[in-house]
């Protein structure tokens, strides 16, 4: 992802969605982190090529791309807490979700359903282009509650942050995952 293509991102995907749990939490959003991200990504996708021994020039499938975009998005901590008025205010931890995290695994969903999209445009799949069009949700597992596995997703990633053990190779799998599933499921359903 090019630094052009980032900013449109950033200011199209990222900040909605970050003003959306602002709004929903009360919590607040630091808007001028974008850089901040940007170096993230670089960084993250940096390290990713080397694991995998790929070429610096080489472009990165699409599960890679939304995993390294997680990680930074979750590494900058664009979401903070207010300042404090008084000793008894909640903490992070007070929340039913992790903020930073839900952030980057929302936005990570959006840019993994642009990324399907402009290859279904790309090479004509009219058909796959309408399993992953924009007004339909994604078609994840069942649980017993209906955002739960979404909830689930991001307490692992939360938790493997808080343990340093943030897995951007797994993030990728979870993310190529996601979108078999929702394939799957989608073909099944017509």
């Amino acid at each position: 992802m090019k630094k052009n293509e980032f900013l449109y991102y950033f200011r199209e995907v990222i900040l909605p969605t970050a003003k959306r749990v602002k709004k929903e939490y009360g919590l607040d959003v630091r808007p001028d982190c974008a850089d901040v991200i940007f170096e993230e990504y670089l960084l993250q996708r940096t390290k990713l090529r080397e694991q995998f021994r790929e070429k610096p020039d080489g472009r990165l499938d699409r599960h890679k791309v939304c995993a390294c975009m997680t990680a930074a998005i979750i590494n900058a901590r664009m979401i903070t807490q207010p300042a404090a008025e008084d000793t008894h205010s909640q903490t992070m931890q007070d929340f039913d979700i992790w903020p930073n995290e839900h952030l980057a695994f929302l936005c990570a969903l959006q840019l993994l359903r642009a990324y399907i999209l402009s290859d279904a445009d790309n090479t004509g799949e009219e058909e796959r282009r309408l399993r992953f069009d924009v007004d339909k949700e994604w078609i994840l597992p069942r649980s017993y509650q209906k955002n739960y596995i979404v909830s689930e997703y991001v307490r692992a990633i939360f938790y493997s942050r808080v343990y340093d053990t943030l897995s951007v190779p797994l993030l990728a799998v979870l993310f190529f995952n996601i979108e078999s599933y929702h394939e799957i499921s989608g073909a099944a359903a017509t």
